[in-house]
């Protein structure tokens, strides 16, 4: 927000898009008041075209994550390890209204597999947060868990806090786990080791992410689901193809150098991580994929999973609105391939969610209204290509469900049967992105909170 203001979600001053956006608003109400029909025949054309661009996009990125990798021989890396040489990592750890995950967050971080003198722990807590502040100094942490009150401010958001817990950071390298979070316990010792034998252009590390109550419910296997098809297969795709990789809230590594040579997290931004992976690759650095993983904790109500992915999504669009303040800028750091991949993969899918209920809702109609009304509503060609458009995109997500299946020897039947229906999961997607369509407009900077502590069944 400092270092350059036009990188930040502060503003949504945006000059060209902002004239962009008012000329196709005033176009679709002249069109809509002059030709009705001819205007929705327009509408649900445009529709399919990004539909058909966005499934075959992911396809390509799906295929290309799914390729065999070479692994790096971690037996053998971490036995040549010399503890004495490790760097200080610092670990974020923020938290609000967390009483309930407290303990078992400490305890997540002390199974840890790295000399505890070399960790750098910082709970951030919010300073009217009185309970949560009473329950960690009532616990009494070790010597290497620090607590930093964040004084209150304009906003409360996520990299709000790690931002100013960054200014009394001791490590050379930074990660966040949030108060849910089990990462597996040799994961900071592999993110040294692959920091060594990467390009110096490799600056930023992501780890997997999954979740240890996906039994919950079919909302909870739902969910492992997306989480398994997004980071076990598509950004190693993004990762393969150059594109720039979205990263996840967590489990991420970057150089803390590096970290402040970009400007830190934009704390407007309710998705500080995806910006922060477009930001990277548009300077010019990398991120790939960690062989390691950590579990979280899914929500498992639909009024809970649609506070967090509304906020998600909104994130996406703003992210999206904030590169694109000055695309021909954009295009010339990220190259065609990485500028287009950004535009399907990240812009084009909230658009996707939100012209989905309008499309179907047409194309559906055209079969319940009288012939001679329906034909004149909708050309039959365009009704056909929109039902083969809906086939193409249930068949490409069970195909990516059949995939990452046959990853988990351990699936359970209720799993496999999950992925049966997820096409159907998608429909919350459409709930989620009008929200956030809402909270763009009303409220961008406000911060949806997820509540942790719900799970009923935890994996081990």
């Amino acid at each position: 927000m400092e270092k350059n203001p036009k990188e930040s979600a502060r503003t949504s001053d945006n000059n060209l898009l902002g004239k962009i956006f008012y000329s196709i608003l005033i176009t679709v109400f002249t069109m809509l008041v002059i030709f009705p029909i001819q205007l929705a025949i327009i509408f649900i054309a445009v529709c399919n075209i990004i539909y058909f661009i966005n499934c075959i996009t992911k396809m390509i990125i799906f295929i290309a994550g799914a390729k065999q990798r070479t692994s790096i021989d971690w037996e053998d890396e971490l036995e040549k390890l010399d503890e004495k040489y490790l760097p200080i990592y610092t670990i974020l750890v923020p938290m609000y209204q967390e009483v309930n995950s407290i303990p078992k967050l400490l305890e997540a971080i002390k199974r840890i597999d790295y000399p505890p003198e070399k960790l750098d722990v910082k709970l951030i807590l919010e300073s009217d947060d009185n309970d949560t502040i009473e329950a960690v100094t009532i616990l009494k942490p070790s010597h290497n868990f620090e607590i930093i009150c964040v004084p209150a401010g304009q906003i409360r958001t996520k990299p709000k806090a790690c931002n100013y817990a960054l200014r009394f950071a001791r490590g050379e390298y930074v990660t966040i786990f949030d108060v849910d979070d089990l990462p597996n316990i040799l994961q900071l010792k592999k993110a040294v080791i692959a920091f060594r034998l990467q390009p110096k252009d490799v600056v930023c590390l992501q780890a997997r992410l999954g979740y240890y109550n996906m039994e919950d419910n079919f909302l909870t296997r739902f969910f492992a689901l997306e989480y398994s098809i997004l980071f076990d297969v598509m950004l190693h795709g993004l990762e393969r193809l150059n594109i720039p990789l979205p990263l996840g809230g967590t489990s991420n590594y970057i150089s803390i150098e590096k970290l402040y040579e970009l400007g830190e997290w934009d704390p407007y931004n309710v998705t500080e991580d995806a910006d922060l992976g477009v930001r990277l690759s548009a300077y010019g650095f990398r991120t790939v994929m960690l062989d390691s993983h950590t579990l979280e904790e899914a929500p498992n109500t639909i009024s809970a999973w649609i506070r967090q992915r509304s906020r998600w999504i909104k994130g996406y669009m703003q992210t999206w609105l904030v590169h694109m303040r000055s695309p021909i800028t954009l295009y010339k750091k990220l190259g065609k391939r990485a500028f287009w991949g950004f535009q399907f993969f990240i812009g084009f899918s909230s658009i996707t969610f939100l012209s989905a209920p309008i499309l179907w809702f047409f194309t559906i109609l055209w079969f319940f209204l009288p012939r001679d009304i329906s034909e004149n509503l909708l050309p039959n060609w365009l009704v056909f290509i929109s039902f083969i458009n809906l086939l193409l995109n249930f068949a490409t997500h069970w195909m990516m469900m059949i995939y990452c299946v046959s990853l988990r020897e351990e699936s359970s039947p209720e799993y496999k049967i999950s992925a049966l229906f997820y096409p159907f999961y998608l429909i919350l997607h459409s709930i989620a992105s009008y929200k956030s369509l809402h909270q763009l407009i009303v409220k961008p900077h406000f911060w949806e909170k997820t509540t942790h502590g719900l799970a009923k069944k935890i994996l081990s």
